[in-house]
């Protein structure tokens, strides 16, 4: 019998601890400490904004780095350098927890910057002293100069915290106020031989000519309300006119809200599709984005609406059987109902100040941006992105590049399937219940990868989305290509797939080319897209040859006309309408009009955004093949259909009654009766 019960670990823990154990060890002291503490020099720099610590002074202790919130990327000598994570440290001597930015090569440094505009930190260094801070408890901390240079010495007498005095005495140059206190200042009378001294000493001629202005005076002066050129702090006007929004600092947010588990925090927001080839494949015109700020899993859900419905679908989709602390959001009606009808308590931002809903902003900004990316890759138009969105989404929270994923922060495990890029070449068994396939047949396919199936709370069951090849020989990959044009919105859903002979390539790469990046693409999609106005679902209207001809006139006079100088010549008439007429001819109206007019032939048309008339009721709307003409009896236009108007109201046929069965005989699988039974009841 085992004398300790087995429980799931996970080993990466269990190296961590004994990591932790032998440190302490090493060290005499215990590892549970809760800060870390391990550079004994920091450069104090007040030309950079952000704390900065390389890889190599953290490669032999042990730091468990996490992702950025808000990824920088830093111009530095070598070029541009991307930075996403961030290590915990702990600073004695300034008493703060500290998470500088992660890079490969760069001495550790302190922003003097950061901590003077956003943290109350004062920065003093005069001539011939070494610097000091003065920090918000009003504690003083020294520094030490090398090479000009200020350091930080963790550890160091010198630069251990010391109690300041409640003043502090700073040498200055003497302002041009202060000279009437040390220098006489001899009033000009105009006469410089002195002949009309009276007597006075220079003494007895002290006169300050500069007055000293009274702010709250001068608010009510004339010359200020003219203009209110000055903002003055007493002034009524102008503090009401320049009243300015609180001033917010980067990463205030973080600071106040730092999670410490999933779900503590999480926050969402809407997009909207509003051009219509911006609509999904299932008429998908909404989306809502979702980010939990601790392990930085974020997806997108196209819905077809933002009500508090499916906004409540997603956000449970999303959590699954976990729990949601604190959702953070705007003031949507849609995202209120939807956390009131899951019991989630909702934190919301400043009305109409969207820098307090900065970290959902930027969410959708990375998905949006992401998304398009994978679509100019794949070489899918853009009414693709119900699809692309959720591929780009799974395919980030599964990188474990730069440390742990958001999918290892969220299940406790790294993804297991393949990780495939939107449009790729793949081989998959297709679905038995999509595609049928001969007997001597090749059970497998080659398609094009559509993404991931997942479940309820973010989970995946090994499913891939796969369209099949063939399905995109006619399909549309123009930019100008809708949701109506296309017949891929139920993909594959398949457990077999792998990349096609292990060799990345996009097939629909070459063609979306062609069609959007040269000339004879573009006038080929015009072309095929010429005839869709407002509403591409209905039919193209009729061809009218006197239309095509002449715009709605009559046709030219046939040949062997009149012959002589004016037989070149033909007079054209346009049709008028009658003057009792309240349609306008057709030749008046203009592209796009939505007014009703007399045609060529005498029935009422609209023109469309071309300027191509079709035919119409007189209530305005479309009039198609099927629309009975004016003047036709409802019957004859029946008789001419082949239909039947009073089919269903006609009296019933002369039935015959039902004749009365044998007794005995089995109609209708109902068993005999037995004799006895027929006995009694004749």
């Amino acid at each position: 019998m085992l004398k300790v019960p087995i429980r799931p670990v996970l080993i990466s823990a269990v190296i961590e601890q004994k990591k932790e154990a032998l440190v302490a060890k090493k060290a005499g002291g215990s590892a549970r400490r809760k800060h870390v503490e391990l550079l004994k020099s920091w450069l104090m720099d007040t030309g950079c904004g952000h704390d900065l610590v390389g890889k190599r002074d953290l490669k032999n202790v042990l730091v468990k780095l996490s992702n950025a919130i808000s990824p920088l990327t830093f111009n530095t000598a070598n070029g541009k350098t991307r930075a996403t994570e961030q290590a915990p440290l702990f600073c004695s001597e300034l008493k703060e927890n500290i998470k500088p930015y992660v890079l490969e090569s760069t001495p550790p440094v302190l922003s003097v910057g950061k901590r003077c505009m956003e943290m109350g930190y004062s920065f003093v260094w005069l001539a011939d002293q070494d610097p000091y801070f003065v920090c918000p408890d009003g504690t003083i901390v020294e520094f030490e100069v090398k090479d000009n240079i200020p350091y930080l010495r963790a550890g160091a007498k010198r630069c251990a915290p010391k109690p300041g005095p409640n003043k502090q005495s700073v040498p200055c140059a003497a302002a041009v106020g202060d000279l009437a206190d040390s220098e006489p200042v001899i009033k000009d009378t105009g006469d410089p031989s002195g002949a009309h001294d009276d007597g006075l000493t220079s003494g007895d001629e002290l006169v300050d000519v500069r007055p000293k202005k009274d702010l709250s005076a001068e608010a009510n002066s004339l010359e200020h309300r003219i203009s209110h050129r000055f903002k003055n702090p007493h002034c009524d006007s102008c503090n009401r006119s320049t009243m300015k929004n609180k001033k917010s600092h980067r990463g205030a947010f973080a600071d106040k809200h730092e999670p410490e588990c999933w779900g503590a925090l999480v926050t969402g927001d809407h997009l909207d599709s509003k051009r219509k080839n911006m609509l999904g494949f299932c008429g998908e015109k909404e989306a809502f984005t979702i980010l939990d700020t601790f392990s930085g899993l974020r997806h997108i859900y196209p819905t077809k609406t933002k009500d508090s419905v499916d906004t409540a679908l997603s956000i449970q989709h999303f959590k699954g059987d976990r729990e949601i602390r604190v959702f953070y959001s705007d003031n949507s009606g849609e995202i209120n109902k939807a956390c009131k009808d899951k019991g989630l308590l909702r934190d919301g931002s400043l009305p109409g100040v969207p820098k307090t809903n900065a970290m959902a902003e930027r969410n959708n900004q990375t998905i949006v941006t992401k998304t398009v990316a994978c679509l100019l890759e794949a070489g899918l138009p853009p009414c693709y992105w119900s699809f692309a969105g959720p591929c780009w989404c799974i395919l980030f929270n599964t990188d474990c590049t730069y440390g742990e994923s958001p999918w290892f922060k969220t299940h406790g495990s790294e993804f297991k399937g393949l990780r495939l890029p939107l449009g790729c070449k793949v081989t998959y068994k297709p679905a038995t219940t999509k595609l049928e396939l001969g007997k001597w047949d090749e059970p497998s396919r080659v398609g094009v990868f559509a993404g991931y199936r997942l479940q309820s709370g973010y989970s995946w069951h090994d499913e891939y989305l796969v369209w099949d090849l063939d399905d995109f020989i006619e399909a549309d990959l123009s930019k100008m290509a809708t949701h109506v044009h296309q017949k891929n919105n139920r993909p594959h859903i398949t457990k077999r797939c792998s990349l096609f002979q292990d060799t990345l390539s996009f097939p629909l790469k070459a063609e979306y080319e062609r069609l959007n990046t040269t000339l004879e693409g573009k006038k080929e999609s015009l072309q095929r897209h010429s005839d869709q106005g407002e509403h591409p679902l209905d039919p193209p209207p009729p061809f009218d040859e006197n239309i095509a001809s002449g715009g709605g006139l009559p046709p030219p006079a046939p040949d062997g006309g009149p012959s002589g100088a004016d037989s070149d010549v033909v007079v054209l008439e346009p049709i008028v309408a009658k003057s009792d007429d309240k349609y306008p001819p057709v030749s008046i109206g203009q592209a796009g009009d939505k007014d009703i007019f007399r045609g060529a032939k005498g029935d009422l048309v609209k023109l469309d955004k071309n300027g191509r008339p079709y035919p119409v009721r007189e209530d305005g709307f479309r009039r198609l093949t099927t629309t009975r003409p004016v003047g036709m009896e409802p019957e004859a236009w029946d008789m001419m259909r082949g239909y039947n108007r009073r089919g269903r109201n006609a009296a019933p046929k002369d039935v015959p009654p039902a004749s009365v069965p044998l007794a005995g005989v089995r109609q209708g699988g109902v068993p005999p009766l037995p004799a006895s039974l027929r006995a009694s009841m004749a």
